[in-house]
């Protein structure tokens, strides 16, 4: 998908800038998705499991890694990554320098999702459930960027955390959630997040204008009186 984003002064109505939307989204769900792997996956979980290895991917593992060191989680992580035209091994190659992180190459979903303590999926088209029930250990955090392909945890796991409660109010099995809140009640200290490590967490994160404006504004201050060269993007994988 590709879009372009015009930012004005509030105040005045002018015009500050022309932006690739693209690229801001692409910023901001994989900023989200590896936030809400560090805000709700269980304490110190060193195995996680991915498909969909495209840019939004690249930038979730990249702030993952990022944000870890950062606050000085790191660890030894082992990452699965599901085989799917050559993506897992250029995904492999570019984070080939991250230390402590060791990759493996799964043929089936299955074999991603069993004994990950997080799985996240950024596949952009799925037509079915990926795998049973029985492929998801308890304490797990599954965070499907975009959310599908995991209705079936809809009716087993134990808390389903989103952004916008009425974005997935059309959900299929949305009346069946054990439990559900928003993502920033928890952040506020209005709702518990994870309380135990056996607790199944699903969270959707299915985006909100605003994170895109406010990353878009940090862009233009950090741009303000430099020549910026405009165009579409080039590359497959531009992050």
């Amino acid at each position: 998908m590709m879009g372009d984003m015009l930012i004005y002064e509030a105040d005045s109505g002018i015009l500050k800038a022309v932006m690739d939307a693209e690229y801001i989204t692409t910023l901001r769900t994989g900023a989200v998705a590896a936030h809400s792997a560090l805000l709700f996956g269980k304490k110190g979980f060193n195995t996680i499991g991915l498909l969909g290895l495209g840019n939004i991917m690249t930038v979730c593992f990249e702030t993952l890694l990022a944000k870890m060191k950062a606050e000085g989680q790191e660890r030894n992580l082992t990452v699965k990554l599901y085989k799917h035209h050559g993506q897992e091994e250029r995904f492999a190659e570019k984070f080939k320098d991250a230390e402590n992180v060791h990759f493996t190459f799964c043929d089936t979903y299955e074999e991603v999702f069993t004994n990950s303590d997080v799985i996240i999926s950024a596949v952009t088209k799925a037509t079915q459930n990926f795998a049973e029930d029985e492929c998801f250990k308890e304490g797990v955090t599954v965070i499907p960027i975009c959310t599908m392909g995991f209705q079936n945890c809809d009716l087993f796991f134990d808390k389903v955390f989103t952004d916008e409660i009425e974005q997935i109010r059309g959900f299929k099995y949305f009346d069946k959630f054990r439990s559900l809140a928003n993502v920033t009640d928890v952040l506020n200290g209005n709702r518990e997040g994870r309380t135990n490590d056996q607790e199944r967490i699903l969270v959707y994160n299915y985006g909100i204008a605003i994170h895109d404006l406010y990353f878009a504004m940090k862009l233009v201050d950090k741009a303000e009186g430099k020549d910026v060269e405009y165009n579409f993007c080039k590359e497959k994988y531009f992050m």
